[in-house]
Protein backbone atom coordinates (compact mmCIF):
# COMPACT_ATOMS: atom_id res chain seq x y z
CA UNK A 1 0.00 0.00 0.00
CA UNK A 2 1.48 3.77 -1.02
CA UNK A 3 0.76 6.64 0.82
CA UNK A 4 0.64 9.80 -1.09
CA UNK A 5 1.83 12.08 1.16
CA UNK A 6 1.00 15.78 -0.41
CA UNK A 7 3.49 18.04 -0.79
CA UNK A 8 3.95 21.48 1.51
CA UNK A 9 2.72 23.83 -1.81
CA UNK A 10 -0.47 21.53 -2.07
CA UNK A 11 -0.97 21.71 1.66
CA UNK A 12 -0.52 25.42 1.55
CA UNK A 13 -3.00 26.03 -1.64
CA UNK A 14 -5.40 24.29 -0.17
CA UNK A 15 -5.36 26.16 3.18
CA UNK A 16 -5.36 29.65 1.23
CA UNK A 17 -7.98 28.44 -0.67
CA UNK A 18 -10.28 27.54 2.43
CA UNK A 19 -9.51 30.97 3.50
CA UNK A 20 -10.17 32.57 0.27
CA UNK A 21 -13.76 30.83 0.73
CA UNK A 22 -14.18 31.70 4.13
CA UNK A 23 -13.43 35.15 3.24
CA UNK A 24 -15.95 35.27 0.38
CA UNK A 25 -18.72 34.15 2.20
CA UNK A 26 -17.94 36.90 5.24
CA UNK A 27 -18.16 39.86 2.20
CA UNK A 28 -21.02 37.99 1.26
CA UNK A 29 -22.65 38.61 4.59
CA UNK A 30 -21.45 41.78 5.21
CA UNK A 31 -22.99 42.73 1.88
CA UNK A 32 -26.51 41.26 2.71
CA UNK A 33 -26.57 42.71 6.36
CA UNK A 34 -25.27 46.37 4.55
CA UNK A 35 -28.12 46.13 2.39
CA UNK A 36 -30.74 44.88 4.74
CA UNK A 37 -29.61 47.82 7.14
CA UNK A 38 -29.49 50.35 4.10
CA UNK A 39 -33.41 49.03 3.08
CA UNK A 40 -34.32 49.73 7.38
CA UNK A 41 -32.88 53.15 6.82
CA UNK A 42 -34.76 54.17 3.73
CA UNK A 43 -37.60 53.14 5.09
CA UNK A 44 -36.99 55.04 8.38
CA UNK A 45 -36.18 58.34 6.61
CA UNK A 46 -38.72 57.74 4.59
CA UNK A 47 -41.39 57.61 7.74
CA UNK A 48 -39.50 60.58 9.40
CA UNK A 49 -40.20 62.65 6.24
CA UNK A 50 -43.66 61.60 6.39
CA UNK A 51 -43.93 62.54 9.83
CA UNK A 52 -42.21 66.06 9.43
CA UNK A 53 -44.72 66.48 6.50
CA UNK A 54 -47.73 66.00 8.85
CA UNK A 55 -45.88 68.64 11.46
CA UNK A 56 -45.12 71.29 9.30
CA UNK A 57 -49.53 71.25 7.70
CA UNK A 58 -50.36 71.55 11.15
CA UNK A 59 -48.12 74.19 11.80
CA UNK A 60 -48.87 75.92 8.73
CA UNK A 61 -52.66 75.30 9.72
CA UNK A 62 -52.07 76.85 12.95
CA UNK A 63 -50.36 79.90 12.16
CA UNK A 64 -53.06 80.46 9.79
CA UNK A 65 -55.74 80.28 12.45
CA UNK A 66 -53.33 82.64 14.87
CA UNK A 67 -53.13 85.18 12.11
CA UNK A 68 -56.88 85.01 11.28
CA UNK A 69 -57.61 85.67 15.08
CA UNK A 70 -55.32 88.49 15.46
CA UNK A 71 -56.69 89.86 12.07
CA UNK A 72 -60.15 89.19 13.58
CA UNK A 73 -59.09 91.11 17.06
CA UNK A 74 -57.48 93.87 15.85
CA UNK A 75 -60.56 94.43 13.22
CA UNK A 76 -62.82 93.96 16.44
CA UNK A 77 -60.80 96.53 18.14
CA UNK A 78 -61.01 99.11 15.55
CA UNK A 79 -64.38 99.25 15.45
CA UNK A 80 -65.10 99.78 19.07
CA UNK A 81 -61.94 102.33 18.78
CA UNK A 82 -63.86 103.91 16.18
CA UNK A 83 -67.20 103.56 17.81
CA UNK A 84 -65.75 105.33 20.77
CA UNK A 85 -64.60 108.20 19.28
CA UNK A 86 -67.77 108.72 17.67
CA UNK A 87 -69.98 108.36 20.57
CA UNK A 88 -71.60 104.85 19.34
CA UNK A 89 -71.93 102.06 21.60
CA UNK A 90 -70.50 98.77 20.62
CA UNK A 91 -71.43 95.63 22.47
CA UNK A 92 -70.14 92.61 22.18
CA UNK A 93 -69.67 93.44 18.41
CA UNK A 94 -73.07 94.63 18.03
CA UNK A 95 -74.19 98.43 17.24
Amino acid sequence: MTFIVPDHDEVERAELLAQIAAARQRTAEAKRRSADMSAALRAEVSASQKELEVIEQQYAAEITRIREDAQASSSRILVEARARVTGEGVVNGVE
